[in-house]
């Protein structure tokens, strides 16, 4: 008597392999969507860190800000960061109102979507 051979079929084989994708496909998207909320958190923090200093400095000096725009690059934790400082003069002469927008500079392009945003008060010294 002749043995019969045992194995599987393609047709087995190959909805095993799209079993095993459809599967691997979503523990990979399961797992990228928490890295990415760590990525922003993470770009947040840095960025509010960013914002404080760039207000703090600002308060060391001798005179208030005066009204208007500024922009400038500022290397932090090994990244870089686009600072938007907008001041205005409120009814209070004696008081600055300073807003910090800060994006991030990824990979060397500019991001002008701010990642966080700071609006402090600085009065005279």
């Amino acid at each position: 008597m002749k043995q019969a051979v045992q194995g599987f079929t393609l047709i087995e084989v190959l909805v095993a392999l799209l079993i095993f994708a459809v599967t691997s496909a979503a523990i990979v998207k399961g797992t990228a969507v928490p890295l990415k909320a760590q990525e922003r958190l993470e770009q947040k923090t840095l960025a509010s860190w960013v914002a404080r200093n760039e207000l703090v400095m600002l308060g060391t000096e001798e005179q208030l800000p005066p009204a208007g725009v500024v922009k400038k690059e500022v290397a932090f934790a090994d990244r870089q960061w686009r600072v938007t400082r907008t001041v205005k003069i409120p009814a209070e002469k004696r008081l600055r109102e300073v807003t910090m927008d800060i994006a991030f500079l990824a990979g060397g392009g500019l991001n002008d979507v701010p990642v966080f945003t700071l609006v402090g008060f600085l009065g005279e010294p």
